[in-house]
């Protein structure tokens, strides 16, 4: 089983990665609650209750890669959605 200093290295090495190939454009619900290995479901209940960085565009939801990353480095750390 991984520490939590080894999950937050291979979280940021899986996300750098995935920013490359996107060139670091806004990303969507689908990809964050694919790269959290959450549900999509969960990712909008943050975004509902406002516990993690996005923007609206219209109805869709986007999200900031540097606000994101900003935010799991957060949690990691073990500050809660709450304490931004």
């Amino acid at each position: 089983m991984k520490t939590g200093d080894e999950l937050r290295r291979h979280f940021h090495v899986v996300f750098r990665e995935h920013l490359a190939k996107r060139g670091g454009v806004a990303m969507t619900v689908e990809e964050v609650a694919g790269l959290l290995n959450v549900s999509q479901r969960h990712i909008y209940k943050l975004v509902q209750e406002n516990k993690i960085p996005h923007v609206r565009i219209g109805s869709a939801v986007r999200f900031d890669p540097k606000d994101l990353s900003l935010w799991v480095s957060r949690m990691a750390a073990g500050h809660a959605p709450d304490d931004e």
